[in-house]
């Protein structure tokens, strides 16, 4: 039978079968640097006159152990809602150098109903879909919230919080259901019970910020601050279950951790027993003891690359990429941004943040099918839409030890989002040969470009209020028809016009995002020369004039400041002194 709570499952069972397991050693460090984010954090709200308190395992740590729970790998701490927001600012504007808040309201797409505080520079994550940056080794921060003395009100606002935590509970398990489908494996119970919340979470899932917004609200509704009751509706018992006495729980008393005195409920006995139950000075069996799933974990953290350090790795991967297409005879050249930038830089347009590449489609083909299985090398992969792999209908050098955070997917569906630094692989196709049919192909591949726009785009995102409502009715039909499907259907079109080897025209069709600007005449195309690129030397068809005047007008004058377009993007490199 499917339960709707999934926390125990998780924390118990699930946990297990994270993809790493941490060692005594492990332990012990992380509880060093847990412990000094929570002296930070003690020292600044105790100069801001605001109480904290211990909560969860680490309330239950000063009790029994004077200190951590042997086994336990974090800190909860508790603040009143008055204060949060409050203490948040200062933490972002005193401490902001050493530690990133994740809060809700605060942090984009940050689903969850308690506040982090993360040490930068470390790693210690928790879900596939956590972007390097935004998963350092943290403490949580849990909101304790008033609610009514009248015992109706109190009900009715019990309701409606448990239903907002379902709900995003249920958002949650639906957007990373394949992760949690993998974790629970061969755990019927667990496989149910999330099936079961991902199709409660799927209609909600659009409207993401909406429900963050509506939970938030909805757990703050009681501003009576002298209320006799308090809650933690985000607690792992939910409203009901944490629902205590404002005299017993906000009237602290002292207790040793580690070297230095912090403060815990007054009532802890009945807290513990209602979160670890009535044995709970009894440390529990080794197989009962809670614990997160980790992927990973870097004391160090990944290293973060300004430009010209990215640009660098760029030009690693496209090395490679060069070696492998001399080894097996196939014909590559640059085209776009790193084309211009290679006639009038002898390198990347000094703002650029990635390379764009073309190939023929018959040597793009072979590339994609001697690539399907393994990859072009073991740290760079190969996605393509040809084979399903990408969402796009083109392909991609996946660099698998750079992630980044681009500003662009606030639109994009996360589970059709690249979180790995890429170089992009464009095919390049012969074009009808008459001009009227040239400008039917480009308003053409302008229709398809935005029906695979819509199929990866989110439901409730614009620039405006008008865009979010006009992009519902086309999101709906595309993610109807889906986007593998568009993708097929776009490039059987793309390989319609001939041969690239004879045309008259060529260029990119599947990605002609300038209409007839990728357009070129295909004599002068098919005749590559090498140029200076940065300290190296990389091809160019002998068509860059023709193509970069259609796709970029007077393209040797540089464009001012004000327009010099990048992808917004934050980028990490995998620590290289991790063994």
């Amino acid at each position: 039978m499917p339960q709707l709570s999934t926390l125990d499952m998780f924390k118990l069972q699930l946990s297990r079968k994270g993809s790493h397991t941490l060692t005594d050693d492990e332990v012990s460090r992380l509880q060093d640097i847990t412990y000094s984010i929570l002296c930070d954090i003690a020292d600044l709200a105790s100069r801001l006159n605001i109480p904290i308190m211990l909560g969860g395992g680490t309330a239950l740590g000063a009790v029994r152990h004077e200190g951590f729970i042997p086994w336990d790998d974090d800190v909860d701490i508790n603040v009143e809602r008055r204060h949060i927001k409050r203490l948040l600012d200062a933490i972002e504007e005193e401490l902001g150098d050493k530690y990133l808040v994740m809060a809700p309201d605060r942090t984009p797409d940050y689903i969850y109903t308690f506040c982090q505080v993360q040490k930068r520079g470390t790693t210690f994550r928790e879900s596939l879909s956590q972007r390097d940056g935004e998963c350092g080794i943290k403490i949580d921060i849990w909101i304790l919230e008033n609610t009514y003395d009248n015992p109706i009100l109190r009900f009715f606002h019990g309701i409606g919080c448990d239903f907002n935590s379902l709900i995003l509970s249920c958002i949650r398990i639906h957007d990373r259901k394949e992760e949690y489908l993998a974790l629970a494996e061969g755990n019927s119970q667990a496989t149910s019970s999330i099936k079961l919340k991902s199709i409660l979470g799927a209609p909600f899932s659009p409207f993401l910020r909406h429900r963050i917004k509506a939970a938030q609200k909805c757990f703050s509704r009681c501003r009576d601050n002298g209320s006799k009751f308090v809650t933690f509706p985000s607690g792992r018992k939910h409203f009901f279950g944490e629902l205590y006495q404002r005299s017993e729980y906000c009237k602290t008393i002292a207790f040793k951790f580690r070297d230095r005195i912090f403060q815990v409920p007054s009532g802890y006995d009945a807290y513990f027993k209602t979160l670890y139950g009535e044995d709970y000075m009894t440390p529990p069996a080794p197989e009962k003891r809670e614990a997160h799933v980790i992927y990973d974990l870097d004391f160090e953290g990944p290293v973060k690359l300004n430009p010209k350090e990215f640009q660098q790795e760029l030009l690693k991967a496209t090395d490679e990429f060069d070696r492998f297409c001399t080894e097996h005879g196939l014909t590559w050249y640059l085209v776009g941004g790193s084309l211009l930038g290679a006639f009038r830089h002898s390198g990347f347009i000094p703002w650029d943040d990635d390379i764009d590449i073309g190939m023929p489609r018959a040597d793009y083909d072979k590339f994609i099918e001697l690539t399907a299985s393994d990859g072009m090398t073991p740290d760079i992969g190969v996605i393509s839409g040809d084979l399903g792999t990408y969402t796009l209908p083109f392909a991609e050098l996946v660099i698998k030890d750079i992630t980044v955070s681009r500003g662009s997917t606030e639109y994009i569906l996360p589970s059709m989002q690249i979180f790995k630094a890429v170089v992009d692989i464009f095919p390049q196709d012969a074009w009808p040969s008459e001009d009227n049919s040239c400008i039917k192909t480009a308003k053409t591949a302008e229709k398809y470009l935005f029906k695979i726009r819509m199929s990866r785009a989110r439901l409730g995102r614009g620039t405006s209020f008008v865009r979010k409502i006009g992009k519902t009715f086309a999101v709906i039909p595309a993610r109807i028809v889906g986007n593998r499907r568009y993708n097929k259907k776009f490039i059987q079109y793309a390989k319609s016009f001939g041969d690239y080897g004879t045309a008259r025209y060529v260029g990119s069709i599947t990605y002609a995002i300038d209409g007839m600007g990728e357009r070129c005449d295909g004599a002068s195309a098919r005749k590559i020369i090498r140029v200076p690129f940065e300290d190296r030397n990389y091809p160019i068809p002998m068509s860059y004039d023709e193509y970069l005047t259609g796709k970029y007008g007077d393209y040797m004058n540089i464009p001012p400041e004000s327009q010099r377009k990048t992808h917004e993007m934050e980028i990490y490199k995998a620590n290289p002194k991790r063994s």
